[in-house]
């Protein structure tokens, strides 16, 4: 079983390693480096993500986060660290859950999730216990799948429909015939 810790750091913030590895991060500089790199490679675009600095009065390297917010694993034998990077109201908000709620509203907003204010207020809860960011996106994911599945097709086409097209998939539509006949006689063919 391996050992799962959480490494919580702010958009911005400049970090010395050695607090780092007193919160559960036992790594090296190098790896750091190589961490830091990887995930600038996979999601840095054109801004980073992370850089590593170094501190040449205090002789020690700092990990300086950037604005973006999101987390990433980091593996080492058999330990597991979340480096979880949360908006910079959260480090000065004494209740995270409110942070929180703000976070999810504004990214339901911004999204068109269509959640509801209890599914939130649900999502902030679980947060609550677990104090892990990719927790949330795991409950976000299956919500929004369940969301899915239970619109079926129907979500799928649902969008605008051209009476010039005659088919949808394979499969073959009479677009006037559909429109004229009560829904629970119509057939497609």
């Amino acid at each position: 079983m391996r050992d799962f810790r959480v490494v919580t750091l702010y958009e911005f913030e400049n970090r010395p390693l050695s607090e780092l590895k007193s919160l559960g991060l036992q790594a090296t500089e190098r790896e750091i480096m190589r961490f830091t790199e990887a995930v600038n490679a996979l999601y840095g675009g054109d801004s980073p993500v992370f850089t590593v600095t170094y501190d040449p009065r205090r002789d020690e390297y700092h990990l300086k986060t950037h604005g973006s917010v999101g987390f990433a694993y980091y593996f080492s034998g058999d330990e597991v660290v979340l480096v979880q990077v949360l908006p910079k109201p959260f480090r000065y908000d004494r209740e995270d859950g409110r942070s929180l709620l703000f976070f999810l509203q504004l990214f339901n907003m911004y999204y068109q999730m269509g959640l509801e204010p209890s599914e939130i207020r649900e999502i902030v809860s679980e947060y609550g216990r677990q104090k892990a960011l990719d927790e949330i996106f795991r409950y976000l994911y299956v919500l929004m799948l369940s969301r899915a599945l239970s619109r079926g097709l129907y979500y799928e086409y649902g969008g605008d429909l051209e009476e010039s097209s005659q088919t949808i998939r394979g499969g073959k539509i009479l677009v006037n015939e559909l429109a004229r006949r009560p829904p629970w006689k119509q057939i497609c063919r």
